[in-house]
């Protein structure tokens, strides 16, 4: 992708932008992106930022909030990520509380490019404050996304599917 891309936190000032957002194959994006997004940021419970290309087109946006991950199989975490400590079955985390990209950039990388944007945050956020995992709850129809970055399955939320990527997972090949 050699095109510049820029973010801006959401905004009142987007609400009209935001109204044009495509998500073609899972309605509930953009239903979270017009009904829920604002307030949220408003009140600080989860922080969306918008991505625009070049042209100033809005892109794809993710959003995220802090997270406790509960692991309660010790079996997991022992197979998994033997070097925690023992007894210990809540993790801090930061929550991918949804990720999406307009269906008219779609197969461009910019899913790739807004994932290593979650994980750079993330990371910076590890450095000066205790945080181990990336949680998402997962659509049955993203599934194969999360995978592909060593997303591990922990349960089930309704529809939706536990999962979390640990930091040591983040240095994955990006091709």
């Amino acid at each position: 992708m050699d095109e510049d891309i820029y973010f801006e936190y959401l905004s009142e000032s987007h609400i009209d932008l935001i109204k044009d957002f495509v998500c073609e194959d899972e309605p509930s994006i953009k239903n979270f992106l017009i009904e829920d997004a604002l307030g949220l940021q408003k009140s600080k419970s989860a922080i969306t930022r918008l991505y625009f290309n070049s042209q100033d087109e809005l892109i794809g946006f993710f959003t995220l909030y802090n997270d406790l991950v509960e692991i309660l199989k010790p079996k997991l975490i022992k197979e998994k990520w033997d070097d925690f400590p023992k007894g210990i079955s809540e993790f801090p985390s930061i929550r991918l509380h949804y990720l999406g990209v307009d269906s008219r950039y779609r197969n461009k990388d910019y899913g790739k490019y807004l994932f290593a944007e979650i994980v750079e945050i993330a990371s910076d956020i590890s450095i000066t404050s205790g945080c181990n995992f990336i949680t998402v709850e997962a659509l049955e129809s993203a599934l194969w996304f999360y995978q592909k970055y060593s997303f591990v399955h922990l349960g089930y939320s309704g529809k939706h599917r536990k999962m979390a990527l640990r930091f040591e997972k983040f240095y994955v090949n990006w091709n």
